[in-house]
């Protein structure tokens, strides 16, 4: 196949159409192409394209209305009427305006927080492998635990700051008080071992902190345990990476 007088063989190509924040409604996306999900056409997007959610239909959202504590998932469309952004709250199919719905690619997601702002962020990676960096502050939206001192395994939900298809995610943990072992462990894999090994993060005392990328293939969780319960344990999710 040939993108943009290319020759490509890849049947998921993508170049660009790279995701940025431009404010609390509205996304970027850059110029760049790709071959559409069913690897049937090309799609070329020539320019940079701002994709509204409080606006509906082609650059905007495809059905329905704004629903804040919500992912959505961002695409490029294009078809008799040329080439555009999408967000749908749906993670495989969109609805498909009029006059752009022969071919499709998600691009990304982004997440509608509570209050119906999208929340900032940074992407890096112009390929298929993407990152992306939260850019907000940790008390505000970025936070998946506060003050913990669980002295069992317990669960940290990350669901609300890691979509479903991130492949690794990123957190900062930070033991605030009590001179106490607090440790951090994928939800997916690693043993429940609280001698040997099986964390991914592990602090032997008060005013440590570190950070740590580890894979998330399946649920978007982690577990922690403190030794003790004079513990003060914060952690926030950074950042997240995933192969479109």
């Amino acid at each position: 196949m040939k993108i943009s007088g290319v020759t490509v063989s890849d049947p998921k190509y993508i170049d660009g159409l790279k995701l940025s924040w431009v404010n609390i409604t509205t996304v970027q996306i850059s110029a760049g192409s790709a071959r559409d999900t069913n690897d049937v056409t090309n799609i070329v997007l020539g320019g940079t394209q701002n994709v509204v959610i409080t606006a509906s239909g082609i650059n905007g959202l495809d059905t329905g209305s704004e629903s804040g504590s919500t992912w959505y998932s961002v695409w490029v469309v294009s078809g008799a009427s040329g080439t555009g952004g999408l967000l749908s709250a749906h993670a495989t199919a969109p609805t498909l305006p009029a006059g752009y719905n022969v071919a499709k690619r998600r691009i990304g997601w982004v997440y509608n927080h509570s209050d119906d702002n999208i929340q900032d962020f940074q992407m890096t990676g112009d390929g298929r492998e993407r990152a992306v960096w939260w850019n907000e502050t940790g008390a505000d939206y970025i936070k998946v635990l506060d003050d913990g001192n669980a002295t069992s395994w317990t669960v940290i939900d990350c669901s609300a700051r890691v979509p479903t298809t991130a492949g690794e995610m990123v957190f900062w943990f930070y033991s605030a008080a009590g001179s106490t072992t607090v440790r951090v462990r994928p939800i997916d894999f690693l043993p429940l071992n609280t001698t040997n090994h099986g964390w991914a993060s592990v602090h032997n005392g008060q005013s440590q902190n570190n950070n740590c990328t580890i894979p998330v293939p399946g649920n978007k969780e982690v577990r922690y345990k403190c030794d003790a319960d004079t513990a003060s344990a914060y952690m926030v999710v950074t950042g997240w990476r995933e192969t479109l």
